[in-house]
Formats: structure tokens, C-alpha cells, sequence
């Protein structure tokens, strides 16, 4: 089964995707947001070809590039992937498995970097490590897999069960899961972050017009608490972005965008092992998009990417004095 992921919108001067969510934090009142600093940008993909999906891990970024359709998705033709510490990005020589529609980005056993990619029956793994043949191995037993994360060679994903989505947690790719989280009616499954000691942080999505969409999850064992929440309704558009791991496994990073005044625009960062929010800051921003997703990194740094765009300049759509349209911007200290 595929791994679901956020998709990005396409590059028109007004173009809007993603998920409709007011932010609330979930464990008692949110701490006041900081400023964030200045921080320097590199572009590592332009906004044509479309950007489609993005994942990363620890200092590790890895995206989907292709075509746009007509329906406004994009359909994944090439992977690129921008190594820990570099400021360029360097695109692999590899055939995407057939239906290639997710990516995450995880660890094998030894913590070298791998992509994880999603197909509608099997989920691949693709080493990510500079001077390794990038060839995609399926991953044994991965069948109907839906969202997936792997740290330090260990496994979580989610898969159906008794009707409901359920996240399993392996102890290698192939071994059998156990069962640790099952999503509560009528959320499902969107992304997980696997950190250290086996904690899952999972984001979960529910379709409606008021109330809360969008959710994350820290699950430790069979116990799980929710940490984060945003609701949708009202005049503004909200959304969350995935949870992303730093590459000890310690933290997970969390952002939310809003559009139109009044909720968060924020970047939370959480300690796997208590649970506990350690910071959050102010989100990013863009002159070529209204909000961003943005995927907190190691070393303070974090990549962005366009939640959604409002008179932006893309080749195919030019606007004059208007800003180039966001693709993927590395921000660094």
C-alpha cells in the first residue's frame, strides 16, 4: 500500500493544498512562540519541475520531483536527496518502483541514511549513503503497508486491522509487527516519525468542516497521549506539517501554517523519551508562498516547502514583480 503523504500544491500565482486545521496544542496551554532568527537560504529545488514530496531525518532531505496532471497532483518521476551538511542537492540515478506515490526518510541498522518509498502494494527502501548504487530493495512483508518510518533499522508502519488503521512496530524490515496504536474513528493515518526506545510520534487526519482535523500521537508501548491538535473552520485555512526526527533520535519536530490571521504558525519540537514540548517558534515564511510546511532539521536548521501559493512567479506562469514561486529552501544558522 502506498504511504500517504501531504501533497504539495502546483505552482499557479493562487494555488492552495493541504489540510484545514485551526492549531491548539494539546497538552495544557502551548508555550508562547519565539521569534525565530535570521537565518540564511539555499534553494535546493526550484518550483518547476514540481516539488511533489518531501521527507528527512536528522541532516537527510529527500523529495519526489515530477509532472503536474491536470487533478493538480504530481506525478513522481526522479528522487534527489540533499546529504547532512551540504548546500546542494544531488539527484540519484534510479527507476522509481512502478506507482511511486510517498517518501520518508529513515535509517538502517549501522544509522546510514535510506529513502523509503511507497507504492500502492509494497513500500522500497533506497540507500541514501554518497557513493552507494542507489538501487530500490522491497522491503519483505511490506504489503498493504500505509504510512511507514524506520530508525536505526527498526520499523513502524500502519496497516489495517480488524477494520481500523493500526501502527505496528518491528524490530527490523521483514520481522513481524506489534501491535502498539490504533487510530480512533474516523482519523486515519498520515505520516510517523520512529524514534529512540520504540516511540512513535504518528499525525492522524480527519475530514471535517469544524473541530479537530488534524492530531499527533506520542505512543510509548500501548500507551499513547495526544500531544498536538489543530482544528479547521472559520474565515482562515490551517494546516499541520509531518513529524520529522533528528538523527539521534531524541527529538521530533513539528510544524503548523495557517492562512488568513489568527492561529498558529509555529515549529514544536518534542523529546521522544518523555514526551515533553522542549520549544516552539515562530514558522518561517516565504515571499513566494502564503504558508509553508517546514521540517525542523538537525544543527538548527530546517527545509521549506509551499503549503500555499498567492501571486507567486513560476516559468510557466509568470507574474510580473511578483516573487518565484517556493520549491525547497534549505534555511541554515
Amino acid at each position: 500500500m502506498r504511504v500517504p503523504r501531504l501533497p504539495l500544491p502546483p505552482c499557479s500565482p493562487r494555488g492552495r493544498v493541504g489540510l484545514t486545521a485551526v492549531a491548539v496544542c494539546a497538552a495544557g496551554v502551548a508555550a508562547a512562540p519565539a521569534t525565530a532568527s535570521a537565518a540564511s537560504r539555499v534553494v535546493l529545488a526550484p518550483s518547476e519541475p514540481d516539488v511533489a514530496h518531501v521527507a528527512a531525518q536528522g541532516g537527510t532531505v529527500a523529495w519526489l520531483t515530477g509532472r503536474q496532471l491536470r487533478s493538480g497532483e504530481v506525478r513522481p518521476r526522479s528522487l534527489a536527496v540533499r546529504d547532512a551538511g551540504a548546500t546542494t542537492a544531488r539527484p540519484l540515478a534510479l527507476r522509481l518502483p512502478e506507482g511511486t506515490d510517498g517518501i520518508d526518510v529513515g535509517t538502517d541498522a549501522s544509522g546510514r541514511p535510506l529513502a523509503l518509498l511507497g507504492t500502492k502494494s509494497h513500500t522500497w527502501t533506497v540507500p541514501l549513503t554518497p557513493g552507494v548504487a542507489p538501487v530500490a530493495r522491497r522491503i519483505p512483508g511490506s504489503a498493504r503497508w500505509g504510512a511507514v518510518a524506520m530508525f536505526r533499522g527498526r520499523v513502524a508502519y500502519t496497516r489495517i486491522s480488524s477494520g481500523r488503521p493500526t501502527v505496528l512496530v518491528a524490530r527490523r524490515p521483514g520481522a513481524p509487527g506489534r501491535k502498539t496504536f490504533t487510530f480512533p474513528r474516523p482519523y486515519a493515518p498520515v505520516e510517523l516519525a520512529l524514534g529512540r526506545g520504540d516511540v512513535v510520534f504518528a499525525h492522524g487526519y480527519r475530514p471535517v468542516d469544524a473541530g479537530v482535523a488534524d492530531a499527533v500521537w506520542r505512543i510509548a508501548g500501548s500507551s499513547a497521549r495526544q500531544v498536538l491538535r489543530q482544528s479547521t473552520g472559520g474565515a482562515s485555512e490551517n494546516g499541520m506539517g509531518r513529524p520529522t526526527l533528528t538523527h539521534d533520535g531524541a527529538r521530533v519536530n513539528v510544524s503548523r501554517w495557517n492562512v488568513g490571521g489568527g492561529h498558529p504558525n509555529d515549529l514544536t519540537t518534542f523529546s521522544t523519551t518523555s514526551g515533553r514540548m522542549l520549544s516552539t517558534v515562530q514558522a518561517a515564511t516565504d515571499p513566494g508562498s502564503e504558508a509553508v510546511y517546514q521540517l525542523g532539521l538537525d544543527a538548527g536548521e530546517s527545509v521549506i516547502s509551499a503549503a500555499s501559493y498567492a501571486g507567486c512567479s513560476s516559468p510557466s506562469d509568470p507574474v510580473a514583480d511578483a516573487a518565484p514561486c517556493l520549491g525547497l529552501t534549505l534555511l541554515t544558522r
